[in-house]
């Protein structure tokens, strides 16, 4: 991916110098070399020199050594390449879901005056083409070599229906572009993996959405009409990425599309776990992990379509089963619905008692349960770690007050945790914060490996 500019007196011997140095850190195991060379190997320590320059070009935006050889020995005064113009249009012009590239919205309109300012961008290549939902274009490109429908290139080395799917180019839909490349045999499933472990579909990037909201990874302006293309082409219905991506929102859409198409209670997570050090197949079933999701995060209407397509209403997930996260939301109604629909009546333990007490601001109930177990306060708080910072993000000062009354000291994970705590402080309602309130900003992969509460694994 590109994440440098190519300077006006770079020559050909200072970019071989960067690359030597590039390829010895990696043989020394630099991490921050090694987490460059992520992007396109697996294997950074084995990767030679070679490759290593392959890296490079990649960060100043060419798709080879020899594009960004053959640019500065034509020593053009520090003009960029059409090609290195037409790569960081498509690094601008994509949704992020990359740790190193911030998933922020103002990218797009960057995209545009780029492409105004430069229209010869345009011409590039297939990947611009199926970016700006050029069909025209994608018509010319096949009639010259129809194997470019699968041709890998620009600064991800995507194929172009994943540069289709993924693109968010203001005022323009790439769904045209898409059509002619299915019909001429571009890949329905079509992917790229994420640090070696998380299947990035095109289908995923047409869903769009995740860990940064809506606003910051949009899905794509025709999604419905994109996501049943590929469906119809042969895309599967269980992607486990794109249903993870849509989880954090109510909207049913995305889920109810997928179940049309396919997706069963039977499929399991497709993202990869660490076990031993080794990455392997995940043994959890997709619907067991979106079901723990929507009771815990109260998401009714979710819960009942699952358990209507055959979710297991007695499976433990997370250390708790349906009727037991029901019961931790304060849902009655829902825990009578799992209970009619097969699931077993089962106690909370103490520590979930008190974290509902919160929850509902019961502050009779919560100092009754802590008053009778001095351990009980910290026990539940390393159960709910994220109890005091999402009560502060969604400005909640009741729950907050109470937590803090009884002692509750979690460290938030966000800014937004600080900002509300911070407010409540000032307030002068409810005693002073903690000390270890810092803010602390919340890391996407953190995220995706369960570290702050989102992808939490069994």
């Amino acid at each position: 991916m590109i994440t440098r500019d190519l300077s006006a007196n770079a020559t050909l011997y200072s970019i071989r110098k960067q690359a030597k140095a590039f390829h010895k850190a990696l043989k020394a195991g630099d991490a921050a070399a090694r987490q460059r060379a992520l992007s396109y190997f697996s294997e950074p320590a084995t990767i030679g020199l070679q490759d290593a320059q392959l890296v490079i070009a990649r960060e100043f935006g060419f798709s080879s050594w020899t594009r960004l050889k053959t640019h500065l020995e034509r020593a053009q005064g520090g003009k960029p390449a059409t090609e290195q113009l037409a790569n960081r249009f498509l690094a601008l012009a994509t949704v992020s879901y990359f740790g190193d590239i911030a998933a922020d919205p103002e990218r797009y309109a960057q995209a545009k005056a780029l492409l105004d300012e430069h229209p010869e961008i345009a011409r590039e290549s297939i990947h611009v083409a199926a970016a700006l939902g050029d069909g025209d274009a994608i018509d010319r490109w096949l009639d010259t070599d129809p194997k470019l429908s699968g041709k890998r290139g620009g600064p991800y080395d995507w194929e172009p229906l994943l540069y289709a799917a993924y693109a968010r180019v203001p005022g323009r839909s790439s769904l045209a572009a898409a059509e002619r490349l299915i019909a001429c045999g571009a890949d329905a499933n079509a992917f790229w993996m994420d640090d070696g472990q998380y299947r990035f579909t095109a289908l995923t990037g047409v869903f769009g959405q995740g860990e940064a909201g809506k606003e910051r990874q949009p899905e794509h302006p025709d999604c419905v009409a994109f996501a049943e293309l590929l469906l119809k082409a042969g895309a599967t219905a269980n992607d486990s990425q794109a249903l993870y991506n849509r989880m954090f929102e109510p909207d049913n859409t995305f889920i109810g599309l997928l179940l049309r198409y396919g997706l069963s209670a039977k499929d399991r997570n497709n993202w990869l776990v660490r076990e031993d050090g080794q990455l392997i197949e995940n043994s959890e079933r997709v619907f067991d992990y979106q079901l723990a999701w929507a009771l815990e995060k109260k998401m009714t209407d979710r819960v009942r379509l699952l358990v209507e397509h055959g979710a297991d209403v007695n499976r433990v997930v997370k250390g708790r089963t349906p009727y037991q996260w029901a019961e931790l939301g304060g849902d009655p109604t829902l825990a009578g619905y799992l209970v009619a629909h097969g699931a077993t009546v089962a106690e909370l333990t103490d520590v979930d008692r008190l974290a509902r007490a919160i929850g509902e601001g019961n502050a009779t109930a919560a100092k009754a349960l802590a008053a009778g177990d001095a351990a009980l306060v910290s026990r539940t708080q390393a159960a709910h770690p994220a109890i005091l910072h999402e009560a502060a993000g969604e400005a909640q000062p009741a729950q907050v007050a109470l937590m803090l009354s009884l002692g509750h000291g979690a460290r938030p994970v966000s800014s937004r945790t600080a900002d509300r705590l911070g407010r409540i402080q000032r307030q002068g309602r409810y005693g002073a914060l903690p000390r270890d309130t810092a803010a602390r900003p919340v890391c996407g992969r953190c995220l995706r490996q369960g570290r702050a509460g989102a992808r939490d694994r069994q």
